[in-house]
């Protein structure tokens, strides 16, 4: 998968979240979720800080946090792939 379209991915991901659509931005996290398979077996350096930045995804989406989980996405993630 190129990157720029997943990064285009992860920006509707968390526009979603920002505008409270939590059912939206699940199912598009979903999706972005499976194609960060890709990314992390073709980018072994950052794997590490992806891990670490989807645990605080995670822990976002427990606390259905989704202003959280939009600035997680959109302010850490994007910037680390």
């Amino acid at each position: 998968m190129k990157t720029q379209e997943f990064k285009k991915n992860l920006l509707q991901t968390a526009c979603h979240f920002r505008v409270g659509f939590e059912a939206e931005g699940n199912h598009y996290l979903e999706k972005c979720l499976v194609d960060l398979g890709e990314i992390l077996n073709e980018d072994e350096p950052n794997n590490v800080c992806l891990v670490r930045l989807l645990t605080d995804l995670y822990r976002a989406q427990n606390q259905r946090d989704l202003f959280g989980m939009a600035d997680i996405i959109e302010y850490k993630i994007i910037y680390n792939i």
